[in-house]
C-alpha cells in the first residue's frame, strides 16, 4: 500500500513504508502522528493488514474509529467489509510509548529504551489481505517437536546441538526502527554465521517475520526473547502485557527456526512468579517448543521469588575474567532436576571506541542537543560528555583500539574455554552483536564490520581448550580452592591437560608441540556436543617464550605458554615487609630499610621521604573498586612492565578487582608518575594501577593472586613473583 503521508504538527509530507519518525521531531515527542492514505475495498474478506505500529495506533475509516490498538511488536488487521465497492480514507493516528501516555515500564517496551531511546511510526508494511477470519489471530502451525532435551544435550531434529548465540537489541540507527530490509537480514545472518554463530538471540525485541524465515533459508536458529523486561508490578498493567504476550507467541509459533523461547529477561521482584508461571504454561501450550523458561538470567542471579519455570536453566554472568571459571562451577546442577543450562547472555568486553573518528562523523546518538539524544531511561548516557572531554577526541586511537581488540579477543577466548570444558553447559549467547551507545562489546562495530579476527579458535563447533588444572593449598590448617596460572610457570615442569569437543565421533590422538619437544597422546573418544579430555602434556622448560601447538583430526590450537625464573627471596638484601593484610605470607625478606607493605601508613611515607624505596601493594585504603577486564582497556608506561604490557594471559594471576584513588594519591603523594593507567571504555574516566613517586611505588597489582582462578600465594604465582620481584628490584 503506498501514497502515505505524515503530519508531525507541521503539516502533511510524503513517505514511504516502513517509516518511523526519526528527528522529524524531537526524540522524546511522543505524538501523535498523523498517517494519511487511501484504499480500495473490492472483495468482502478483505482486510486491511498492519504489519508493525509504535506503539498505540488510532485506525479512523473515513472519520470513523475503527481500531485502537496497543503494542509495538503483533500485527493487528482491521476489516474492510464493509467498504466493498468504495475507496476508503485511512487515517492512523500513533503514540510512541516512552512518554507521559505510555511510560516504557508500563508496556511491553523491550530494551531498545535503554540502547537509545524509543522510536515512533508504522514501522511495519500495510497491505490488503484477502482470509476467512482474521489473518492475524495466530498461525494455526507450530513447530512443535522439532527441538527437544534428552538430559543436559538439546536434540533439534534428534541430532545433538550445542548453542552457540550472538546477543541482538535490534539497534539499527540507520533505520531508526526495527525492520531492516531482506538484504540487510540476510547480509546480518550470513556475516553471524562466517564468524561460527548458529543461533540469533532476539533479547527483549520481535523482529519481522521475514528475519525468521531469512533465518531457515540460510541454516541457522532463533531465541525469541519476548520484550518483558523491568515491567511495572502493576497488577491491570501486567495483565495488559500478559494479553499482548500471547497475541505475539500465536503470530511467530509457527516459525520453524525459533528453537528457545524465553518471557522475559533478568526480571526481579516485580514481577511476580504467579505471572511468570501462567505465561511459560502459555508458550509451552501453543508453542509446543521444548526450550522455554520464564526468565533469563534467573531469580537467583536477579533477584525476586526463587521459584523459576520452564524447562532449562537460563544464567547471565557477568564476571571479570579470572572470576569466571569460579562463578561457572557455582552454576552446575549438582543434585537438581537436570536439564539444559545455557548461558543466555554473557562474555562481553567493551573495546575502545575511536573518539576521535566518532567526533568528526558526529551521529545523533552521541548528540548534546537533547532534541537528538535525550537521556531518557538510560542509566549510560557518558558519550556527549566524553566527546567534550576526553583527550582521545584530539589524539590518535589506532594503538589502544588494536590493543583493546587483542585483549578482548583475549578474554573471549579464555572465557569460552572453560565453558565448553563444562558437561553441563549446552550453549551460550555471546553479548552481543552490534556496538550500541551504551556499549561497545559488539562483535561488529558501528559500521557493522566484523571487530574479532580469531573467533574462530573460541566460537566453533568443533575447539581444543586448556582444561584447569587444580592445585589446592593448605591455608590456615586445610585446603582452600586454588588452581595453577594455565599458560604461566615457572621453570621446570610445565603441565597441561587438553579438552576437546568435536563436530563429529572421534577416537584421534592429540598430536602437540612446544619449543623443540613434540608428542602424541593416547587415543580419547570424543562424542558430538560432549567435552572431553584428550591429553596431558608434561614438559621441562627453562625461563623464555613459548608456543603449545595441539592438533586432534582436522582441530588445531596454539597458546602462548611463559616460563620464569623462580625468585629468591632472602636475594633482596635491605628490604622488610610491614603486612597488615597478610598478603605477603609466604615470602619472607632478609630485613632492611626498604620496605614491602600493605598498607601506605606514615611510617611508610616516611621511609620513602628519608629515601628508602617503598613498595606498596593495597586493596583497601586508597583504591576504588572496578574490574580489570570488563569495559576498560589498560596503558602501559616503558619499563617496569615491559614483560607484562599486552600480553594478557601473564595478568591471569595478578589482575586486580581495584584501582587507586587519584584523589588519595595527591593528598598521601603529592605528584606522581603513572606506571599503569586504566581507562573506561564506557565513561572514559582513567585510574592508575602502578604509580611511582619519588622512592615509592604504589600498585593494585596482585602479585599474591588469590581472586577467583589466581594462584594462591605469591610463591605459586609465576606472574605475581616476576612482578614482585621486579618491583623489590628497583628499576623503576
Amino acid at each position: 500500500m503506498t501514497g502515505w503521508t505524515v503530519d508531525c504538527g507541521d503539516g502533511p509530507r510524503p513517505v514511504s513504508l516502513p517509516h518511523a519518525w526519526r528527528q522529524d521531531v524531537p526524540v522524546a515527542w511522543e505524538g501523535p502522528a498523523v498517517y494519511r492514505s487511501s484504499v480500495s475495498a473490492s472483495f468482502a474478506d478483505e482486510w486491511l493488514v498492519f504489519e508493525g505500529v509504535s506503539y498505540r495506533a488510532e485506525v479512523l475509516f473515513d472519520g470513523e474509529m475503527v481500531c485502537d490498538h496497543r503494542g509495538i511488536w503483533d500485527a493487528f488487521a482491521v476489516p474492510l467489509a464493509a467498504f466493498v465497492g468504495s475507496t476508503v480514507s485511512v487515517e492512523v493516528r500513533v503514540t510512541k510509548n516512552g512518554g507521559e501516555s505510555f511510560p516504557v515500564r508500563d508496556v511491553l517496551s523491550g530494551f531498545l529504551p535503554y540502547v537509545y531511546n524509543t522510536f515512533g511510526g508504522m514501522y511495519g508494511d500495510v497491505r490488503v489481505v484477502r482470509s476467512a477470519s482474521d489473518p492475524t489471530a495466530g498461525h494455526e502451525g507450530r513447530s512443535a517437536g522439532r527441538v527437544k532435551t534428552s538430559g543436559r544435550t538439546i536434540l533439534v531434529d534428534d541430532e545433538p546441538f550445542y548453542l552457540r548465540g550472538v546477543l541482538s537489541w535490534g539497534w539499527y540507527p540507520e533505520l531508526g526502527h526495527t525492520n531492516p530490509s531482506d538484504d540487510e537480514i540476510r547480509s546480518e545472518v550470513r556475516l553471524a554465521k562466517s564468524m561460527g554463530f548458529n543461533t540469533i538471540k532476539f533479547c527483549l525485541w520481535v523482529p519481522r517475520h521475514r528475519f525468521f524465515e531469512i533465518l531457515d533459508e540460510e541454516g541457522m536458529f532463533a531465541w525469541l526473547e519476548l520484550p518483558l523486561w523491568d515491567p511495572s508490578g502493576d497488577a491491570e498493567k501486567l495483565e495488559a502485557m500478559a494479553t499482548e504476550l500471547e497475541r505475539i507467541v500465536l503470530q511467530y509459533r509457527h516459525h520453524r527456526s525459533i528453537i528457545a523461547w524465553t518471557v522475559g529477561c533478568e526480571l526481579s521482584a516485580s514481577t511476580p512468579h504467579e505471572f511468570r508461571q501462567r505465561v511459560v504454561e502459555m508458550v509451552q501450550r501453543e508453542t509446543g517448543c521444548g526450550l522455554v523458561k520464564d526468565n533469563s538470567g534467573g531469580s537467583e542471579m536477579y533477584g525476586g521469588d526463587l521459584r523459576e519455570y520452564g524447562t532449562f536453566q537460563d544464567f547471565h554472568p557477568y564476571c571479570d575474567t579470572h572470576w569466571y571459571p569460579v562463578v561457572l562451577d557455582s552454576l552446575r546442577f549438582g543434585p537438581r532436576v537436570r536439564g539444559p543450562i545455557l548461558l543466555g547472555e554473557f562474555n562481553d568486553f567493551d573495546v575502545h571506541r575511536d573518539l576521535r573518528a566518532l567526533k568528526e562523523r558526529r551521529p545523533f546518538w552521541v548528540s548534546d542537543d537533547a532534541s537528538l539524544n535525550d537521556k531518557s531511561v538510560r542509566w549510560q548516557h557518558d558519550l556527549p560528555t566524553v566527546l567534550k572531554e576526553s583527550r582521545w577526541t584530539q589524539c590518535d586511537n589506532a594503538a589502544l583500539v588494536r590493543s583493546s581488540v587483542s585483549k578482548g579477543a583475549w578474554i573471549r577466548r579464555r572465557v569460552m574455554e572453560h565453558v565448553r570444558s563444562m558437561y553441563e553447559v549446552a550453549g551460550y549467547v555471546v553479548t552481543g552483536w552490534r556496538h550500541t551507545p551504551i556499549s561497545t562489546s559488539g562483535t561488529v562495530d558501528d559500521d557493522l564490520q566484523q571487530v574479532f579476527d580469531n573467533m574462530h579458535e573460541w566460537n566453533s563447533e568443533a575447539m581444543l581448550f586448556l582444561i584447569s588444572v587444580r592445585r589446592p593449598p593448605w591455608v590456615n590448617g586445610g585446603n582452600r580452592p586454588g588452581w595453577l596460572d594455565p599458560q604461566c610457570f615457572f621453570e621446570g615442569q610445565a603441565f597441561f591437560r587438553v579438552g576437546a569437543v568435536m563436530s563429529k565421533h572421534s577416537e584421534d590422538q592429540l598430536k602437540w608441540s612446544l619449543g623443540h619437544m613434540n608428542g602424541k597422546c593416547d587415543p580419547h573418544e570424543v562424542w558430538l556436543c560432549a567435552p572431553n579430555e584428550v591429553g596431558q602434556v608434561s614438559v621441562d622448560l627453562t625461563p623464555g617464550d613459548y608456543i603449545l601447538n595441539a592438533r586432534l583430526s582436522d582441530v588445531v590450537s596454539r597458546w602462548q605458554v611463559w616460563v620464569v625464573q623462580r625468585p629468591e627471596w632472602q636475594a633482596f638484601s635491605g628490604w622488610s615487609k610491614s603486612d597488615p593484610y597478610r598478603a605477603f605470607n609466604d615470602v619472607v625478606l632478609p630485613g632492611g630499610e626498604n620496605l614491602l607493605t600493605t598498607r601506605l601508613d606514615d611510617e611508610a611515607i616516611a621511609r620513602a621521604k628519608a629515601g628508602a624505596k617503598v613498595v606498596a601493594v593495597l586493596e583497601h585504603e586508597g583504591t576504588i573498586p572496578m574490574p580489570f577486564w570488563r569495559e576498560c582497556i589498560q596503558e602501559f608506561a616503558p619499563g617496569l612492565l615491559d614483560p607484562f604490557a599486552e600480553q594478557w594471559d601473564r595478568f591471569w594471576g595478578i589482575a586486580p578487582d581495584r584501582a587507586l584513588d587519584p584523589d588519595w594519591l595527591r593528598e598521601r603523594l603529592g605528584d606522581y608518575e603513572v606506571l599503569m593507567n586504566r581507562v573506561d571504555t564506557r565513561t572514559y574516566k582513567e585510574h592508575p594501577y602502578i604509580v611511582k613517586a619519588g622512592s615509592a611505588l604504589v600498585t593494585t597489582l596482585r602479585p599474591q593472586g588469590g581472586h577467583g582462578a589466581q594462584p594462591y600465594g605469591v610463591t605459586r604465582n609465576p606472574s605475581g613473583s616476576t612482578l614482585l620481584a621486579r618491583m623489590l628490584e628497583g628499576k623503576w
